[in-house]
């Protein structure tokens, strides 16, 4: 009769350690340092309809993954997300302006230096995503003006406020991965969108 194989301790000790790991670095997201030049600063009010419109690019690309992030965290708290910016309260454009390896001294540097400026990438210590952000308030046009001056009313005419951010993610070395991206879009959603669910959750008290 054969005896069943039964392996030394050792080796079950050891595979378990590589199963884990490898559990690790399938199912925890990474951990993240996040840091903020700026800010957005959303007022709501009865003038402002609790609607947005939501541009999410990476360069000059569709970025969904971080556009869906925003989506849901939006429509969770109660706002309506719409295709048309004329119609929309709020206009809120988000870019990743670079992502990639970076010392994070570097990364750093680049986040504070504001939105809008400039990014270069240097070293190799540390994964970074750098977005900029424009939240844009706006009084939403009556249906009887004319289609051109609403059009125009998106950037200036009925703008009641407008605010930018630069914000960036940094990581240790990870390799990308669904999770990875998943893990920093819902980070990056949360961070831009706190403000107008402060200001909406605040003027809904008054």
């Amino acid at each position: 009769m054969t005896k069943p194989f039964r392996a030394p301790l050792g080796w079950a000790v050891l595979l378990l350690g590589v199963l884990c790991s490898a559990c690790i670095r399938t199912h925890t997201p990474p951990t993240m340092q996040v840091v903020q030049a700026g800010s957005l600063e959303a007022q709501g009010g009865p003038g402002v309809a609790r609607t947005v419109y939501v541009d999410a690019r990476d360069a000059h690309k569709p970025a969904p993954v971080l556009r869906d992030a925003i989506v849901r965290r939006l429509t969770g708290a109660g706002f309506e997300v719409i295709e048309s910016p004329s119609k929309a309260g709020h206009i809120l454009h988000v870019n990743i302006v670079a992502s990639g390896e970076c010392n994070a001294e570097t990364a750093r540097a680049a986040i504070s230096a504001g939105f809008d400026s400039p990014v270069r990438l240097q070293g190799r210590d540390s994964v970074v995503i750098v977005a900029d952000a424009l939240l844009v308030e706006r009084t939403v046009p009556t249906p009887n003006r004319a289609r051109s001056n609403a059009m125009r009313s998106i950037t200036r005419r009925n703008a009641l406020a407008d605010s930018r951010l630069r914000l960036g993610v940094i990581l240790p070395h990870v390799e990308r991965s669904p999770l990875v991206e998943t893990s920093v879009a819902d980070r990056l959603a949360q961070e831009i969108c706190r403000p107008l669910e402060v200001a909406d959750a605040q003027g809904r008290e008054k």
